[in-house]
């Protein structure tokens, strides 16, 4: 997770996430993204210069640009690592020895059913050294009127917890044409993620502290060492890996057409417009034999989701330069619409068998008074109107002004709180520029904002 403003007591998930912008592309998704695609990231955290997305900037705004091609310019390339991960400092635990031995001190004696004479080191159990690699393909071309580019990389990571993995796939294209003596710029591009991610339970990371060290993994007859009995979860770690399974699927595709059109000499006009698509299907067994689901001889949640994404932006640059003066003037009106959580959630328990898992769900035959799980996600539908505005002023490439406004409009809120104000004034003085440091070689660059 990326937090740029600090954790919130509040707020969790999505809702700390800083808001991105990718290619001039406001709120996309940050997995559509591969690291070898990312030519700058520039971080905006002062209220000035991320006024200008208004309240979505609440947590900061990470623009990013990727590699675009250039006319006359072509390659094709690739680009892979391989890395590997270890725990570098595990948390000092007991031994089975050290415990008895510290009873025995005490006065205190182990019952049977505890103590096996065994040193089980529960944390080097379900850990081990992660493994990943990543392959990168890239390529683009094209002339003075029409250029593309695209790239296909894939992720595979092993993490260290055991059975724990991410694999993703993202591919992405990009098409750019010149009209009309380039008084028209057109660019339409795609990109599209496929990810697969095995979780295991998070009762794994408080058993493998709390499981006592003195008992075997199994018992004498193969199953697994448990005591069901004991409340608070308490449950062998190993158990909890073998026989839990959380499997997640996601497909994020992003489709965005840009038009540009120079108006006059200084004065440009763009429309972007971009739809995003998530599919998110997550399927949990609990099988037969596992301790989170006693006596249901088996159990089986799967979800399937779609959040979707809808925006337009229309604006107008106005940029003049006169003597030593430089002023850029920015206005324009923002749409989007959102709808999250259009889906399903049920389960089942009671499967004869657990070779097939939770892929059939019908094969179950629950208790009776058994009430599937339905979850707690619901529809939700969100639209922003936006309008806004801006004015840079720079004087002799030495004194510079920004102020900038923007009024945002949200149907989260009751009709009376729809509507907010968000404005800004910055300055700032390049002293470096100044003539009473023009031989101070060891100054590159000294600005006061």
């Amino acid at each position: 997770a990326v937090i740029l403003r600090g954790p919130s007591t509040f707020r969790e998930g999505e809702a700390q996430q800083p808001f991105y912008v990718i290619d001039g592309v406001p709120g996309a998704n940050i997995q559509l993204v591969s690291p070898s695609d990312i030519v700058s990231m520039d971080v905006l955290k002062d209220a000035a210069s991320t006024a200008i997305y208004g309240a979505r900037a609440a947590n900061g705004v990470i623009m990013i640009t990727t590699r675009r091609a250039k006319p006359g310019q072509s390659w094709v390339s690739y680009n892979a690592y391989a890395a590997t991960e270890r725990i570098s400092n595990k948390i000092d635990m007991l031994t089975g020895d050290e415990l008895r031995a510290y009873l025995t001190e005490n006065g205190k004696a182990l019952s049977p059913a505890y103590d096996d004479k065994a040193n089980t080191d529960w944390q080097k159990e379900v850990t081990r050294n992660g493994l990943s690699h990543s392959h990168n393909i890239s390529f683009g071309g094209g002339n003075e009127k029409t250029v593309f580019d695209g790239s296909v990389n894939y992720l595979q990571n092993n993490g260290i917890m055991k059975t724990s993995s991410l694999e993703r796939l993202n591919v992405r294209a990009n098409l750019e044409q010149r009209a009309f003596n380039d008084l028209l710029k057109l660019n339409l591009s795609i990109s599209n993620s496929l990810s697969t991610q095995h979780q295991i339970p998070e009762l794994v990371f408080m058993n493998m502290l709390n499981y006592i060290p003195t008992v075997n993994i199994f018992n004498p007859d193969g199953t697994y060492k448990e005591d069901f009995s004991r409340t608070r979860n308490y449950l062998n770690p190993v158990s909890l890996i073998d026989n839990n399974s959380d499997r997640t699927k996601n497909k994020i595709m992003l489709g965005n057409a840009r038009a540009e059109l120079n108006l006059l000499p200084g004065l440009r006009y763009t429309l972007n417009l971009s739809m995003q698509d998530e599919q998110i299907n997550r399927d949990i067994y609990n099988n037969r034999a596992s301790g989170i689901s006693q006596g249901t001889n088996g159990q089986a949640i799967r979800s399937a989701f779609t959040n979707s994404r809808k925006v337009l932006e229309t604006y107008f640059n106005y940029d003049k330069l006169f003597g030593k003066h430089d002023l850029r003037l920015l206005a324009g009106y923002s749409w989007q619409e959102e709808r999250r959580g259009d889906g399903f959630q049920t389960s089942n328990q009671g499967f004869v068998s657990d070779a097939t898992q939770g892929d059939n769900l019908g094969l179950g035959s629950p208790r009776d008074g058994f009430l599937p799980n339905f979850g707690t996600t619901r529809i939700q539908t969100l639209r922003f109107i936006s309008f806004y505005g801006r004015v840079n002023y720079q004087y002799a490439e030495k004194y510079l002004i920004q102020v900038s406004a923007r009024r945002d409009g949200s149907s989260a809120f009751g009709a009376p709180n729809r509507w907010g104000i968000f404005p800004a004034v910055s300055g700032a003085w390049k002293v470096s520029k100044e003539g009473f440091l023009a031989n101070a070689s060891w100054i590159e660059d000294l600005k006061l904002r």
